[in-house]
């Protein structure tokens, strides 16, 4: 027998057992999402013969139109189902059951970001398509001294990197995206972000430039690497960012991540498909009714959408 329903306190323990099982985190990252992240209003589960057998979570975001027009829309995150459990559909029930929960709370799009390549086909066949889009570059030691040397001629001048507040970073993020399809998030995911980014060694910083600011959402993966989940600035900057980010946190390796209409200049980076979109209102009848002709048209956006902040 299954049920569907939004998870209780009481089910945390079993919710951290397949946290583990399924994305093999650290017990205290995983401690430390259920003391601070963790929401049962957001949180919905399918249970099989009375045992939670899949899980996911429910973040509420905005999605932001080229105009500037904000629409409610929520993030799916932490999709899982126990191992015993597999291969029986269970999560895509429970999808549609999230789904439906939030399209009669009045959300009208639904959103994710597939942790593997091989889940896209997958996630379209329960109703989502590519909407959102990276540009990455990875960058060693090498290939930081072909950027040294790239700089010498550049008319940039280095940013002033500070730790940022979550409120200030998120103030800072959205003067980058006028005009620009994305995802707009309000400011206590950044603080939670901002938390695993200091637990790991790094931070959400601001730079100061002449005339505007940017910013960069940093974590560190280990003592040699680096990931930059998010890095706004001007194109003619990006290289001394890069650069400035070697010195503000040293390591072998970095990944950078941007939107994909940034960096076209950066000849070592590539674009990829990173998230996905559902319209609530193309599969509940019930908002069909209340918001008729709302649609998601890819056409409109192009490629260039962007969702940044994913917690992976």
């Amino acid at each position: 027998m299954k049920e569907l329903r939004l998870s209780k306190e009481t089910e945390i323990p079993r919710l951290k057992e397949m946290w583990k099982l399924c994305f093999g985190d650290e017990d205290s990252y995983i401690d430390y999402y259920f003391a601070h992240r963790y929401r049962q209003e957001d949180t919905a589960v399918l249970l099989s013969d009375g045992k939670i057998a899949s899980m996911l979570t429910m973040i509420p975001v905005w999605l932001v139109l080229p105009q500037g027009e904000k629409i409610k829309a929520s993030m799916l995150y932490a999709i899982a189902t126990h191992p015993q459990y597999q291969g029986r559909g269970l999560a895509g029930e429970l999808m549609d059951f999230a789904n439906d929960h939030l399209a009669e709370k009045g959300t009208s799009f639904s959103m994710l970001v597939p942790a593997e390549k091989s889940l896209f086909r997958f996630y379209q066949r329960q109703g989502y398509q590519e909407a959102f889009y990276l540009r990455e570059i990875k960058v060693d030691d090498r290939q930081m001294k072909e950027l040294q040397r790239t700089a010498l001629g550049a008319a940039s001048i280095a940013g002033k990197f500070y730790h940022a507040g979550p409120e200030e970073y998120n103030k800072i993020r959205e003067s980058h995206f006028r005009n620009h399809f994305h995802v707009a998030y309000e400011a206590d995911e950044f603080s939670y972000q901002k938390k695993i980014s200091q637990l790991s060694g790094a931070d959400l910083y601001g730079i100061d430039f002449p005339g505007y600011q940017g910013c960069m959402l940093a974590e560190r993966i280990d003592e040699d690497k680096v990931l930059i989940k998010e890095l706004l600035a001007s194109e003619k900057d990006l290289v001394s960012v890069i650069l400035e980010t070697a010195k503000l946190l040293p390591a072998a390796e970095y990944f950078f991540r941007m939107p994909a209409f940034l960096g076209q200049s950066l000849e070592a980076s590539s674009v990829r498909p990173f998230g996905m979109i559902r319209n609530l209102h193309d599969h509940s009848q019930w908002r069909k009714e209340k918001v008729p002709g709302l649609k998601f048209d890819q056409s409109e956006v192009g490629s260039s959408g962007y969702l940044g902040l994913a917690f992976d």
